[in-house]
């Protein structure tokens, strides 16, 4: 049997815990790959922080989009509603009105222009939509499918109609939000039968 004594046990113990020495190229090395790390981890931090903002700005435009369009299909729509309820009557009454159909025309049959109502709360921080639908061409015509010819005649509208959020504080006019529609819309409204030479 092999005995070792107390001193030669402790100093077993104390070469099995004992680090070796460092070399001097080494000492600095684990740094650097830590600095490395922090620096690659704070790139994608930052990387993943600019995707998101630029995420929540891309839904906020095409959330403004969206409603554009729809204003533009309402207001085209409301547009043809009030051509088709004055019938013979709608030139005349484009005539007086001496400018394009707009929101506020007819606003009450197609928008809930409530707080929150058509247009969501966000669109307050946006703007206020609005269009414009103005005539394009008005021509009579008595070939129309369906009808014999030269007996009835239709009149034929052209409107177009252009749409756009106006930037909270500030005012226009039908004209510029033509000028400056972001969706434009046409659409041929035809209005008859009446007799022809009227």
């Amino acid at each position: 049997m092999h005995t070792t004594s107390p001193d030669n046990a402790v100093r077993a113990v104390q070469r099995a815990g004992a680090q070796r020495p460092v070399a001097a190229t080494e000492r600095g090395a684990a740094l650097i790959v830590t600095l490395l790390m922090t620096t690659v981890l704070a790139g994608l931090a930052v990387a993943s922080a600019q995707r998101t903002t630029y995420d929540l700005h891309e839904n906020a435009s095409q959330r403004v989009a969206r409603t554009a369009l729809r204003v533009t299909e309402a207001g085209l729509a409301g547009s043809v509603a009030v051509g088709a309820s004055l019938q013979g009557a709608f030139l005349d009454y484009l005539k007086t009105k001496n400018g394009p159909i707009g929101m506020a025309d007819v606003a009450d049959k197609f928008f809930d222009m409530e707080a929150g109502g058509s247009f969501d709360r966000s669109m307050d921080a946006v703007g206020k939509p609005t269009f414009a639908t103005q005539l394009e061409d008005e021509t009579t015509t008595n070939k129309v499918p369906g009808y014999e010819t030269g007996i009835f005649c239709f009149r034929r509208f052209r409107l177009r109609t252009a749409s756009t959020i106006v930037p909270n504080g500030a005012t226009m006019t039908a004209q510029q939000v033509i000028d400056n529609g972001a969706v434009v819309m046409r659409a041929s409204l035809q209005l008859g039968p009446v007799p022809c030479g009227i």
